[in-house]
């Protein structure tokens, strides 16, 4: 079992007090243009899952501490909400709505997964990939890495060749680990003084 890092102890520790807040759902709404080859785009987003160790941790409590529990890389699916049927006046209002829904959905963090995703078509030519993920699990640094990935493999699949991506040297969870060996009760005490002075 590995702990949380800071940060994560302390969102973890406010959703123990607003279970049913969707208050840290990242909502993300990616447009994408042109022919959309959607099972390159599933691919890709199970690929950056199956990378990242964090898309696919849980937060579940022993002894009412917070502890880590990574699930086992397994087939990622996009459901598919198609709106081209609608008056196209209409369409971007119902995928806004769409993704408020999800938005809303509260997120499980002792059970996960902490990621949710639904592609939804307006044309042939235009769809958006809605994805809601926990702040627990996500931030703006990831955002950077997910998009360079997703571009990066999805063209990889889409052409039908190996994907190319270098292996992670380190996860989430291993900096959580460093910080908290880091950061022993003498030196936040030390930086408690500083701040407090």
């Amino acid at each position: 079992e590995r702990p949380l890092s800071f940060a994560q102890e302390s969102m973890w520790f406010l959703n123990q007090l607003g279970p049913d807040s969707p208050v840290y759902n990242l909502v993300l709404l990616l447009a994408l243009r042109g022919q959309l080859d959607a099972e390159a785009l599933r691919q890709s987003v199970e690929t950056i899952i199956s990378r990242h160790d964090a898309l696919r941790t849980s937060f579940p409590a022993s002894e009412g501490h917070p502890t880590q529990r990574v699930a086992p890389p397994t087939r990622w699916d996009i459901p598919m909400v198609d709106l081209s049927s609608h008056p196209q006046e209409e369409r971007e209002q119902r995928m806004r709505r769409i993704a408020q829904a999800e938005a809303r959905k509260v997120f499980d963090l002792a059970n996960g997964p902490l990621l949710r995703t639904t592609l939804v078509r307006l044309d042939e030519q235009e769809h958006v990939l809605v994805l809601i993920v926990h702040h627990i699990v996500f931030d703006g640094w990831s955002l950077n890495v997910m998009l360079q990935e997703l571009g990066a493999l999805y063209r990889s699949f889409s052409e039908g060749t190996v994907p190319t991506v270098p292996d992670l040297p380190i996860q989430y969870a291993d900096f959580a680990q460093w910080q908290r060996s880091r950061l022993t009760n003498e030196t936040l005490e030390t930086h408690r003084r500083y701040w407090l002075d």
